[in-house]
């Protein structure tokens, strides 16, 4: 893909799953309070009061706290410009203390779109490289407890439909939004679509209140995945095609 191709594709990932988290346990809060459900542990879970109320102040919680990030972070990029090298040292400890006290805050208040948009920001360099480490054995921990609540079995054919209907909606959706880019930019944002530790955290939260979610969302995963993988080969070999036939027309025309 062309650079503007991958930084599109990594703004989407970056608000994707936390947008995710919000819709589905905060759409559900306000199902709850318009018809009178009781939604038990997924209230509890969100740590918000039910109904519109609680969806206002959960987003204006969310970006409170991005909003109060930048504000300490341009602060100290600022200052760290104009100080001697003892100061700059402090300011950069300031960096990850800030980091994680606004971590701290969003697992307590589940402010998953607030440390989405904060770490847009705020990234300090020396934890990149660990992220990916942090993010693989969390994905790891997270399936090895979805595998525990399989005992009872999957429900199959509802988790390939369910696969098959989330995937293909991506790809409906990314070329929609991708008109103006570069064919091969269109088709490899459009069948992008993966699932992982998102798909799994939700599955688990909603498992007490729906029992089988996680025997339908578990095959679900799997769908989405091997047609990511299978279709982005088959799409590869067609831009590969696409590619060869053109320069074989321009060296004729040549």
């Amino acid at each position: 893909m062309s650079p503007k191709a991958k930084t599109i594709l990594a703004s989407w990932a970056s608000f994707d799953d936390p947008v995710t988290v919000i819709l589905s346990v905060y759409a559900p809060l306000l199902v709850a309070h318009m018809t009178g459900l009781d939604l038990g542990p997924a209230v509890g879970s969100a740590g918000v009061s039910s109904g519109a109320t609680g969806y206002v102040q959960g987003l204006g919680l969310n970006f409170l706290l991005a909003g109060s990030a930048f504000i300490a972070w341009l602060f100290i990029r600022n200052n760290a410009k104009k100080r001697s090298p003892r100061v700059v040292a402090l300011l950069s400890i300031g960096a990850y203390m800030l980091l994680g006290v606004v971590f701290s805050i969003s697992v307590v208040y589940f402010t998953m779109l607030g440390i989405a948009l904060v770490g847009l920001f705020l990234r300090p360099a020396k934890i990149d490289a660990y992220i990916e480490h942090a993010v693989t054995w969390a994905l790891r921990a997270a399936a090895i407890v979805l595998g525990l609540l399989l005992v009872g079995g999957v429900y199959l054919w509802k988790g390939v439909a369910l696969g098959a209907t989330a995937y293909f909606a991506q790809v409906i959706v990314g070329f929609l939004l991708t008109r103006g880019l570069p064919e091969k930019d269109r088709w490899h944002i459009s069948f992008a679509q993966q699932n992982g530790i998102t798909a799994i955290i939700l599955a688990l939260l909603f498992e007490p209140m729906h029992k089988g979610t996680v025997a339908i969302v578990a095959p679900a995963i799997i769908v989405i995945n091997s047609l990511n993988w299978a279709l982005n080969k088959i799409v590869d070999r067609r831009l590969a095609l696409v590619k060869t036939l053109g320069a074989m027309r321009e060296a004729e025309l040549g």
